[in-house]
């Protein structure tokens, strides 16, 4: 054998290097290998020992044992298994709930589905009964509503019956009441047939004497006619003669009014009575009474018996009031004499003999009176037309006339306080609304001086507010 050279150590330990890396690299993947294929197979048999714990767990449960017991017991089945019993129990609650139907028993739940419609129906349909949830309950109570409606029904039937028994006895007293009334009917008929008869004749005999009278009344109408026709020609000559009389007094009145008698002097400073006796300060009486229609509430003005009634001056004077010693108001009218209270002016006192004056009051002659305008009977600064009606109505109770326009027979003309026109800025009279009202003022106000300007042209006596309530005795009383 020659000896080993050193190429040939070489050689040979590279061989050995190789021949042990291919052993150990096939080693390892063979080792890899059964490690996966050993892991694979430990989690094969977990997983096998976990279902036959779990079906050792459900087969001895009650259910389980249960189904098994029914699977030896059932001849029908083919296998005698739980799974087998419980399909066949299954079916056969399925052809319990919707009958014999292939498809509703090769798949149960779809009988269940229909068994929840058909509850889900009643209820929708009987709404006034409650059914429980489940089907058992739900038929339950279906079966209490049905025995429940039965009962009502077998109680109508009943009440139907008496009903009917209780009709066909009213038709039968019916029945006799008609043969009754068709006996009054023929008696009635015979009553009537008899007074139309007579109404007949009656008509006849009305006819002829209606006849014969319509002959009278138109002979009648004819001569009264004819002495209307007459009359009314005289009537229309003595129109024709009133007419021209009116012409004439109208001319005079005319003519006479700018010469009118002043009765500022003769009516308005004449006394209409006299204080008879001083009781206290704040009583009096006067010599006034029932005879001389005095009412209750009527007042009067108090002057010195020296002085007597002031005159008028002019009337729409502001100042200078004709204020008298005091102002009395009737409380208690006797035959002859009244009782008044009085209302006396500062640092002045009432005596026996004074004289009183109403300027709306005369025992023999009723004074006309026209008022017009807006009144503050209260001194509020607030003239409005209920004053004027409250001076109306004192005009009309204490013996006056009122009148609604002035002519030459107005005796005294009353005026309220003097309108006002508003003094508008320019802007403001860009608006038609302040346009119109300021119009509607200066309307007002040209009335209000035409009014004047009539009266005193006609020479008659003109007076505000408080100078006429002074000249009544009503300033003081006005104001309570």
């Amino acid at each position: 054998m020659p000896p080993v050279g050193p190429q040939g150590s070489r050689g040979g330990l590279i061989t050995a290097v190789v021949v042990f890396t291919i052993g150990f690299v096939t080693s390892t993947i063979l080792a890899i290998y059964y490690g996966v294929a050993l892991s694979k197979a430990q989690d094969q048999y977990k997983t096998t020992t976990d279902r036959q714990h779990q079906y050792y767990v459900d087969t001895a449960s009650p259910q389980v044992q249960r189904l098994l017991q029914l699977a030896k017991t059932n001849v029908t089945l083919r296998e005698h298994t739980a799974l087998a019993a419980s399909i066949w129990e299954t079916q056969e609650l399925a052809k319990t709930l919707v009958g014999e139907d292939s498809a509703s028993t090769t798949r149960p739940t779809s009988a269940i589905d229909k068994a929840r419609d058909a509850l889900q129906a009643a209820r929708d349909k009987l709404t006034g009964i409650q059914l429980p949830p489940d089907i058992v309950g739900a038929i339950d109570a279906l079966t209490s509503y049905a025995a429940n409606q039965h009962q009502q029904v077998t109680d109508l039937r009943d009440t139907q019956v008496v009903a009917a028994t209780d009709a066909a006895e009213r038709i039968k007293q019916a029945e006799v009441l008609t043969e009754k009334a068709q006996e009054d009917v023929a008696a009635a008929s015979k009553v009537k047939q008899q007074a139309l008869d007579d109404a007949q004749k009656a008509h006849q005999d009305y006819q002829k004497r209606a006849a014969e009278d319509h002959q009278l009344m138109d002979k009648q109408s004819q001569e009264f006619n004819a002495a209307l026709r007459k009359y009314e020609v005289a009537e229309a000559d003595l129109n024709k003669k009133i007419d021209a009389q009116n012409k004439v007094i109208d001319d005079f009145k005319a003519r006479l009014s700018p010469r009118r008698v002043a009765v500022e002097e003769p009516i308005m400073r004449q006394a209409d009575g006299q204080i008879l006796s001083v009781a206290s300060d704040d009583v009096v009486y006067i010599n006034l009474g029932r005879a001389d229609h005095i009412v209750e509430g009527m007042t009067f003005e108090v002057y010195d018996r020296r002085t007597g009634v002031p005159k008028l001056g002019d009337g729409m004077n502001k100042e200078d009031m004709p204020v008298g010693l005091a102002s009395i108001e009737v409380e208690r009218v006797n035959a002859d004499s009244s009782q008044c209270r009085a209302t006396l002016q500062p640092n002045q006192h009432i005596s026996q003999g004074d004289l009183i004056a109403n300027l709306i009051y005369d025992r023999n002659i009723k004074y006309n009176f026209f008022i017009y305008g807006k009144f503050d009977l209260a001194q509020m600064n607030h003239p409005n037309d209920g004053d004027r009606n409250k001076i109306m109505d004192l005009v009309h109770r204490w013996g006056g006339r009122i009148q609604h326009q002035i002519n030459v027979d107005t005796d005294f003309v009353i005026l309220g306080a003097e309108p006002t026109v508003e003094d508008f800025t320019d802007e403001q009279l860009q608006d038609p609304f302040y346009v119109r009202r300021k119009s509607d003022e200066e309307a007002e106000l040209n009335a209000y001086n035409a009014l004047l300007t009539q009266a005193r042209d006609l020479h008659i006596p003109v007076m505000n507010q408080n100078r006429f309530l002074y000249f009544i005795g009503y300033y003081e009383a006005a104001q309570r």
